[in-house]
């Protein structure tokens, strides 16, 4: 009577007392671990309920409360197992298939719990809530027709149910994100927007309403409101249930929000508040750690490794995340740990190849070139298993297809269009040639600000390709655009240039890869100042190798098709020097080591900007770094790593021939 009337506490201690009556009687167990449950004590009901399954094993009862329980312990392959006891029992029981299916989702098995989410709703087809958590599944494996399939379908059984509404608005926004015009992907904003105020009308103060409302004003670059929305989400996470997904997200989302403002010390400072509320969180240690190293806040980063390693958080992944400052030492723990990891094979690809790496740099630093690099080797193979294969031919083709767009210069019926705006410098080469270390040099002047490395340039090109999706950044649809295409494309670009600081008058955005856009990019921008950093082609390939870039890399798994992307970057940028009207500066990066202070002057110049001596103390800058150089960034010039490969020569014959071949080694470059 005491649990039907929601009086959890006097339940407690009427079960408790039947328990200890008769403590052989299951069902006595049984009732304490739910009332136990329903008072918040988890754990204690974890115990009584396990104590309950030895007395009455094959009872479905228990197993599924006992799930419940260790679901809401975050202990979802333990939750999963004993569903699926009690699912032996009770088949056609909707509830059971769908909290399996949610502690299967939490264990990354997702098609299986995409079964069992299916299989719910087909057992009670009239529950709007099935169908909403199944959209949420499909939000998760970014199937964004069938999420939108199922959030309608919760809307037709039970009309302004929020979280079909707060599904809907997340669901505009993963949509806008493949959109193939302008058009399009505003009418979607709206509507996602939309669909998050209705949620909001609906249920004030709703963190998922909140959040989805943020998440689409930022996609929309309406920073202001998406702050807004963002922070009132964050919010109202206090004193709301620790560690559900609702709750997470919005710490998630305000935490990236900050850190793509350019606000990282406020996006670590809500990650430790996040911790504080959810209890230990995987991602939130994770990413706290990442912001305290992108900023260089090295010995911090460690702390907080250290502190949440006895809940769970990987030593593996916290040595591989550190990894990046070259002069923090492995002990002999550390050392078994990473070795331990690969000869066991445990955890993701993405891991091994990180972990790989770790104890390819450690030998290297031990000047072991012959035990290091067997170790760089593993790492490639480990990371190339999870790309897409690196394809030449389509790369040619890609070449091809761009020289013959541009080859008489700007196309006629795109001349004179975009914007006149000279803000926007863009930084471009093959990654390691030295464009971070560009980027915090002008970043150091008070009139510039370093975005850092923006995705834009490539979006922008994906709506201009419409429904001719190719590789190629210049299809069909690029030759039969106008120049009313190109102003709004380029008012698109600058709106979301500017997040971080629109009054400055010179914007970075240093995505090495825009080398392929930079026909389009003289169209959006004439006016734009562009940067092409070279070094020495054995220098960066090897610094490329000796890399654990994210996915979207597949040619740094492999020597001769690194040697094949540098010919293929070279190539088009001889090209576009030639062809294009806007002026290209070339910095050499051994010139910004040998001679920094001219070199330095005149970079600063052709960006049209007065001198300034910080310029020469980049090095000082307390900026976020997210690249692989955020700690050599934040060291005077060096010439350590100018000549680095060559200890590794014999290592690198494919690469070599693979230069050699497309002429780009010259005899000072040779050994």
């Amino acid at each position: 009577m005491a649990l039907r009337q929601g009086n959890a506490a006097a339940a407690v201690a009427a079960f408790g007392q039947a328990a200890r009556a008769e403590p052989a009687h299951a069902e006595s167990h049984l009732n304490l671990g739910v009332a136990l449950a329903m008072s918040g004590r988890q754990k204690e009901a974890r115990e009584v309920l396990e104590r309950a399954s030895k007395l009455a094993p094959g009872n479905p009862d228990i197993h599924y409360n006992l799930g419940l329980v260790l679901l809401a312990l975050n202990r979802h392959r333990d939750a999963a197992e004993r569903f699926e006891k009690a699912l032996k029992k009770k088949p056609k029981e909707s509830a059971i298939h769908l909290n399996l299916a949610l502690a299967l989702r939490s264990s990354d098995d997702r098609e299986k719990a995409e079964r069992h989410m299916r299989r719910a709703a087909q057992l009670d087809p009239k529950n709007a809530m099935m169908q909403v958590n199944l959209g949420n599944l499909y939000l998760e494996i970014e199937d964004s027709s069938r999420a939108r399939h199922c959030f309608e379908k919760a809307l037709s059984l039970q009309p302004n149910n929020v979280r079909a509404l707060v599904g809907l608005g997340l669901v505009g926004t993963m949509e806008a994100e493949e959109a193939d015009n302008l058009e399009k992907m505003r009418r979607l904003l709206d509507n996602a927007i939309a669909s998050s105020r209705a949620a909001l009308d609906a249920a004030p103060g709703d963190v998922g309403a909140m959040n989805a409302l943020g998440v689409a004003l930022e996609k929309d670059a309406r920073w202001d409101e998406a702050d807004q929305a963002l922070r009132a989400a964050f919010e109202h996470t206090v004193d709301r249930r620790p560690g559900g997904p609702l709750i997470k997200e919005a710490i998630y989302n305000r935490a990236r929000f900050l850190l793509n403002s350019g606000r990282a010390d406020e996006a670590a400072e809500v990650c430790r508040k996040g911790l504080e509320r959810t209890g230990y969180d995987e991602r939130l240690v994770a990413d706290l750690s990442t912001i305290l190293v992108d900023l260089g806040r090295f010995d911090e980063a460690a702390a907080v490794c250290a502190t949440h390693e006895h809940q769970g958080f990987s030593k593996v992944d916290a040595l591989n995340m550190l990894n990046v400052e070259a002069s923090r030492p492995l002990s002999g723990a550390d050392l078994s740990a990473l070795e331990q990891c690969l000869k066991r094979e445990e955890g993701s690809p993405s891991l091994l190849s990180a972990t790989a790496m770790t104890l390819f740099r450690y030998h290297d630093r031990e000047n072991d070139p012959d035990r290091a690099f067997p170790y760089l080797e593993q790492s490639k193979t480990w990371a190339a298993s999870q790309e897409v294969p690196y394809d030449r031919e389509a790369m040619d083709q890609v070449a091809k297809a761009i020289r013959d767009t541009f080859s008489s210069g700007i196309p006629a019926n795109l001349a004179d269009g975009g914007s006149n705006s000279d803000q926007p410098v863009f930084i471009v080469g093959m990654p390691r040639s030295g464009t971070t270390l560009v980027e915090q040099i002008l970043s150091s002047h008070p009139e510039v600000l370093g975005a850092g490395e923006l995705t834009l340039i490539p979006a922008a090109a994906q709506l201009f390709q419409g429904t001719e999706r190719s590789d190629n950044p210049y299809s069909v649809r690029f030759i039969e655009a106008n120049q009313r295409d190109l102003a709004d494309l380029a008012d698109w670009y600058l709106a979301r240039l500017r997040r971080c600081g629109g009054e400055k008058a010179r914007i970075t955005d240093k995505l090495p890869g825009n080398f392929m856009y930079l026909g389009l990019i003289s169209l959006l921008f004439p006016r734009a100042h562009i940067i092409h950093c070279v070094r020495d082609p054995m220098a960066t390939c090897f610094s490329i190798l000796s890399q654990n870039f994210p996915r979207g890399h597949p040619y740094a798994n492999d020597q001769s098709n690194l040697a094949h992307q540098y010919r293929f970057q070279d190539d088009l940028m001889s090209f576009w020097k030639a062809v294009l009207p806007a002026r290209i500066h070339t910095v050499a990066y051994e010139d910004l080591i040998d001679r920094q202070e001219a070199s330095t002057r005149d970079l600063i110049d052709f960006c049209g900007l007065p001198w300034d001596d910080g310029c020469l103390r980049f090095f000082e800058s307390d900026r976020a770094v997210k690249t692989s150089s955020k700690w050599q960034v934040r060291q005077p010039v060096y010439r350590t790593s100018l000549e680095k490969w060559r200890i590794y020569e014999t290592y690198l014959a494919p690469l070599k021939e693979g230069l050699e071949t497309g002429g780009v080694l010259s005899g000072g470059q040779e050994s």
